[in-house]
C-alpha cells in the first residue's frame, strides 16, 4: 500500500502587525515534497483555511534548482493553490505530517486545534510528526490524548535565537 504524507502550510499572507507580506517559505515544502515523491509517496497539502497558499516573496529570491523545478510545475502549483481544510483530512490516511515553515506559521499553527488533532492522531498511531524552520511552532501547544505535550521528554533540534 502506498505511503501518504501531509504537508501543512500557512494561510497567513501578511504580518499582522505590519504592512509586510509573508507566507510559506517555498523551499521548506518543496524539498520535503521532492524527497517523498521520488520514493513513490502520495502527498497532500493542508492549510488552516484551505485553498490558496501565500508564498513569502523573500523565499523566491533564494531558490535553487529543486525549488525552480516545482515552482514551474503545474501540478505542484495546483496543490499549493487548492490546499485542503483540516476538516477535510482523515488522519488515519497518513503516515507522516510535516509542518513547513515560513513566518506566517507563527500566527496560524500555534493554536490550530484541528491541525493539532490531525498531528496527534498520526503520531499516536506510530506515524511521524516533522517540522522545519518556523513550522515547529505547531509543536509548542500540541497535546497528546493523555494531556501531555507531544514534545515532553523529547530531544529536539531547531534554529536558535542567537
Amino acid at each position: 500500500m502506498a505511503k501518504k504524507a501531509l504537508i501543512v502550510v500557512t494561510s497567513t499572507e501578511k504580518f499582522p502587525n505590519m504592512d509586510k507580506p509573508t507566507g510559506l517559505w517555498l523551499a521548506e515544502a518543496v524539498h520535503f515534497y521532492d524527497e517523498l515523491v521520488k520514493q513513490g509517496w502520495t502527498v497532500d497539502m493542508v492549510s488552516p483555511r484551505g485553498g490558496y497558499t501565500p508564498l513569502d516573496p523573500m523565499s523566491l529570491t533564494m531558490m535553487n534548482e529543486v525549488d525552480w523545478k516545482y515552482y514551474g510545475d503545474d501540478a505542484f502549483r495546483k496543490l499549493l493553490g487548492n490546499t485542503k481544510k483540516p476538516s477535510e483530512i482523515n488522519a488515519e490516511d497518513y503516515d507522516v505530517i510535516h509542518f513547513a515553515g515560513g513566518h506566517g506559521t507563527v500566527w496560524d499553527f500555534y493554536e490550530d486545534e484541528k491541525l493539532h488533532e490531525i498531528a496527534r492522531k498520526i503520531y499516536e498511531k506510530g506515524g511521524i510528526v516533522a517540522a522545519v524552520c518556523h513550522g515547529p511552532v505547531a509543536l509548542c501547544n500540541l497535546k497528546l490524548s493523555n494531556g501531555e505535550y507531544l514534545v515532553k521528554g523529547k530531544k529536539l533540534t531547531c534554529f536558535s535565537d542567537d
